[in-house]
């Protein structure tokens, strides 16, 4: 007797086997360590690691995205950076937030193609603070790759620091149809930094 199954409960199955797959893998948390630092002199030298540092993402993951959105229509993405006490308590350490920008289509007016065109316009606009505090802003209008948004350095703690970033399209007074259909699409990425700047 040969077992098949038909059309239906193969969806069925492969239904099943995918919502196990994103309940067990739903909730991305991000732990960084970093290389081994050494100091001292001649032959003495002494090794210690870093803490670990665990990222929080909302909704958890660290992607952050616009696709078919009108001028005004905005996303925004709050993360936590835990960085958690080791062997030596009052060490500080040091960390970096990356914005890594992998899709963006979005880019600035053209003079004599686009009616009414600002080329200083800033399009597309991030606002990114620590905490609630002052916020850090810039224009990502055609954009790609990896930007630095801050570094940090903290006293490890069990309490979470706090950051919100947010993308927005900006609503222009002038047609803005050269940026209908443009999408972005990037990560919120934390690494381990040196102190300097």
């Amino acid at each position: 007797m040969k077992f098949e199954l038909h059309t239906e409960e193969r969806m069925l199955l492969l239904g099943i086997v995918l919502c196990a797959l994103v309940v067990l893998f739903g909730y991305s948390f991000a732990y960084f360590t970093s290389g081994v630092t050494f100091g001292g002199g001649g032959s003495l030298v002494k090794g210690e690691t870093a803490t670990l540092t665990e990222v929080t993402y909302d909704a958890g993951d660290k992607g952050i995205k616009l696709e078919n959105v009108v001028p005004g229509d905005k996303d925004q993405k709050n993360f936590s950076v835990t960085v958690k006490p080791g062997s030596n308590e009052s060490e500080e350490v040091t960390y970096e937030v990356f914005l890594n920008i992998t899709k963006n289509d979005f880019k600035k007016c053209s003079v004599g193609t686009d009616e009414g065109c600002k080329t200083e316009f800033q399009e597309l606009t991030y606002k990114f603070s620590e905490g609630g505090g002052e916020a850090k802003t810039g224009d990502l209008t055609g954009a790609n790759n990896l930007i630095s948004l801050g570094k940090f350095t903290h006293t490890p703690q069990n309490d979470p620091f706090n950051y919100s970033f947010e993308i927005t399209w900006n609503n222009a007074d002038f047609d803005q149809k050269y940026n209908v259909g443009a999408n972005f699409q990037a990560t919120i990425e934390v690494k381990f930094a040196d102190k300097g700047e």
